[in-house]
């Protein structure tokens, strides 16, 4: 079990979910030439829209059911300011910043944290941790358009 694991039989929802999974387990073998069918015709249907996607981004346009919805420019100081130098840098919109940038010792405020030389209300303002979950993937079937 992984860390702050506990049985499935103690959280409702995921109960829920681990018999939902095994009811859908089941139907998928009770149908399996369905599913063998279904997973072939969405492997088609997913190759053929990621080329037509290409085939229109390529050509910058909208086509049937592949719709251009927005353009972004992006300009690239760094790139500008290396082809034409400083001056012409300068003069033609350029600008040059000085920009600070803070950073701490993760190790010594976590000292100073657990040593109780930060507060620990405003240590909860500090630091703030976050876990990540693996799961399934949700399942859909895919409305056709």
């Amino acid at each position: 079990m992984a860390r702050d694991s506990v049985p499935v039989n103690t959280i409702p929802e995921v109960q829920r979910f681990v018999a939902e999974q095994d009811r859908l387990r089941q139907f998928r073998q009770q149908n399996l030439q369905f599913f063998q069918y279904l997973e072939q015709l969405a492997k088609d249907y997913n190759e053929a829209l990621a080329a037509a996607r290409a085939a229109c981004k390529q050509r910058d346009v909208s086509c049937g059911p592949i719709e251009k919805t927005s353009v972004k420019t992006t300009y690239d100081a760094d790139v500008m300011y290396d082809l034409l130098g400083r001056e012409a840098f300068l003069e033609l919109g350029g600008a040059l910043e000085t920009v600070q940038k803070r950073s701490l010792d993760k190790k010594r405020v976590d000292f100073n944290i657990n040593s109780g030389r930060i507060d620990k209300d405003l240590a909860a303002l500090i630091r703030k941790s976050s876990s990540s979950y693996a799961s399934n993937d949700e399942i859909s079937i895919p409305e056709v358009k």
